[in-house]
């Protein structure tokens, strides 16, 4: 049985925040070099879609997490969004966090694949750790039922 001190070393925390677009894209090619504009334009078309369009333009702000985990996080003062995949038959409610969350695995995957199949070995590897950091940051999430549907 974990004691509480336990319980709070695994919690896994956000350590550091990178403010709009701007102070995050040097964060961003330091951690994925070649891929961070395709991850960018990935994240704008994916929760666009997911969103059903509610999102449609904003602020973004990186979040550097406690386990090596981080993700791209959408600014708004809206509190739900829809959170859609039609390919798996998702339709829920979500935090702009949540969403922001699911859309960032949804794009890890699809540059870990992309990597794959242009034989960049490294980055491929690299992209499969911070995305399964990030599933293991998700599975805490308050919402991570959501997130665990949008993502299977």
């Amino acid at each position: 049985m974990q004691t509480d001190t336990q319980e709070e070393e695994a919690l896994i925390t956000v350590v550091q925040t990178l403010e709009p677009t701007l102070d995050y894209g040097g964060e961003l090619s330091k951690r994925i070099a070649g891929y961070a504009a395709r991850y960018d334009l990935a994240i704008f078309d994916v929760i666009q879609r997911a969103t059903e369009s509610v999102y449609d333009g904003g602020s973004w702000e990186m979040r550097i997490l406690s386990n090596g985990a981080w993700y791209i996080n959408w600014i708004t003062d809206i509190e739900r969004v829809p959170l859609v995949n039609p390919t798996n038959y998702t339709h829920e409610q979500a935090s702009p966090e949540a969403a922001s969350i699911a859309v960032n695995l949804v794009v890890q995957n699809q540059i870990i694949w992309h990597a794959h199949g242009n034989n960049k070995k490294k980055t491929q590897a690299l992209v499969t750790e911070y995305f399964y950091a990030l599933r293991e940051a998700a599975a805490q999430h308050d919402e991570a039922t959501a997130i665990f549907a949008f993502i299977d």
